[in-house]
């Protein structure tokens, strides 16, 4: 279940709030493509926080082989989740919807404009 939604515009912080997360807790965080996960990396050596280095969605242990390989990896931070959904279904998304359970935090919401 997801404990958290940040969601805010581009430049915004929520990269460097997930970077602190994933240093508090010695999470992964999930990105698109090595460049990112490159970036992020470089991010939070710049802010003196020491993370998993990021990784990427083809590294994803979500194939069952994979997942008995990489049983390290309990839960995840994904950074850009709309990016990342994308790269997973392999093409643009109209709409998502998503369950907002009682237990999830959402921060610094804007309304939707279509």
């Amino acid at each position: 279940m997801i404990e958290k939604m940040i969601i805010k515009p581009r430049q915004t912080g929520k990269t460097t709030e997930m970077i602190k997360m994933a240093a508090e807790h010695n999470l992964y965080i999930v990105t698109t493509d090595r460049n990112r996960a490159l970036f992020i990396d470089r991010m939070a050596k710049d802010l003196g926080l020491k993370i998993p280095f990021p990784i990427t969605v083809r590294e994803l242990p979500i194939h069952p082989v994979m997942r008995h390989e990489c049983s390290f990896v309990k839960e995840v931070l994904v950074d850009d989740a709309d990016q990342v959904l994308e790269c997973l279904v392999g093409t643009k998304i109209k709409a998502i919807a998503m369950e907002k359970s009682e237990n999830v935090n959402v921060y610094n919401c804007t309304d939707w404009v279509p």
